[in-house]
């Protein structure tokens, strides 16, 4: 779903924050990013990068191969990346081109691997492969839009979380719960999917995840009593998840709140979102996200933790002094 640049939560915060703050706010581009200004103070937010990073940092974070090769480096859980570039990139790729490689590596991880944009955010243009024609389709699709490619093993994710990291403190943890179905013992996948996509105030928006994660999936056989099936094998918010606040003393907070400041902290990052995953019992890093978005996450019913760390960040970047109840 396109939101106007207008329309975002981003958008709307910030106008909130600043008449609230009297800093002077001017939106420029069509409102895709913004002149901030407090005093002597001028700092600007571009789509929905805060300039609490330096540059370096978030080039890395926004390179999944390289965020992934990094905390490998610094012995971090992470789901590896591999990056392929594309034909755009000629000089980049070996004399023997990349489909050997990439064929290896579909082998290596028992044929079932996720193909994405390197450099892509909200899980567009991410594609599962479980076939040699699938991986074909994928690769070719992705280097249509982007210079490079990230593959990365499919692996059977219990839960994905997300945690937001602001100047080394957590500042919100929340689950992603993709949306199900549960058997009844009498009708089938395609009749329970209808019927939750009839429940739904956003309809329009969940069909085309919900299309294409049931590839390949026999929608006519009826669904046993109290079995769970998921709608979509992606964890996004976009592509349908709901966000699950998580408590601040909960054992999983704690556990996965300590791996996002130590991934964090690798590549010197200070305002991010990281993805963590949860497989067999264990976590592992997915990917760290200098663009802090949360727009799904406000419509929602959230805005208000989304309100709070934009104002954090907008206070830290104007060192504008704010008392503990603030």
């Amino acid at each position: 779903m396109i939101i106007q640049n207008s329309s975002r939560a981003l958008t709307q915060i910030l106008k909130e924050i600043c008449a609230e703050r009297e800093i002077q706010l001017d939106a420029l581009s069509s409102d895709w990013f913004f002149r901030l200004t407090k005093g002597t103070r001028v700092r600007h937010v571009f789509g929905y990068d805060f300039p609490l990073n330096n540059a370096t940092a978030q080039m890395i974070a926004k390179d999944k191969a390289a965020t992934a090769k990094l905390l490998e480096t610094d012995n971090i859980p992470a789901v590896p990346h591999r990056i392929f570039h594309g034909p755009q990139l000629v000089g980049y790729v070996p004399m023997s081109g990349n489909w050997r490689d990439i064929l290896d590596l579909f082998y290596l991880h028992n044929e079932d691997v996720v193909c994405k944009r390197n450099e892509g955010t909200g899980g567009s243009d991410v594609f599962r492969a479980k076939t040699v024609n699938e991986l074909e389709i994928a690769v070719h699709r992705i280097f249509q839009k982007s210079r490079s490619l990230a593959i990365s093993p499919y692996l059977k994710i219990d839960n994905e979380f997300r945690v937001i990291v602001l100047n080394k403190q957590t500042e919100l943890v929340y689950a992603k719960q993709r949306p199900t179905l549960w058997g009844n013992g009498l009708s089938t996948i395609n009749e329970l999917a209808l019927e939750f996509l009839a429940n739904q105030a956003n309809n329009n928006s969940q069909w085309e995840p919900l299309i294409e994660s049931l590839k390949g999936t026999d929608t006519t056989q009826v669904l046993p009593t109290g079995e769970l099936f998921h709608l979509n094998w992606r964890h996004n918010l976009g592509q349908g998840a709901q966000a699950h606040i998580l408590e601040a003393n909960c054992a999983t907070t704690k556990a996965i709140s300590q791996l996002a400041l130590q991934a964090t902290h690798s590549i010197d990052i200070d305002f991010a979102s990281v993805d963590i995953v949860e497989t067999q019992g264990t976590f592992q890093i997915l990917e760290i996200n200098s663009g802090i978005m949360m727009e799904s996450l406000a419509q929602q019913g959230n805005r208000d933790y989304a309100k709070k760390i934009y104002e954090k960040a907008v206070c830290l970047m104007l060192e504008i002094y704010t008392s503990a109840s603030d």
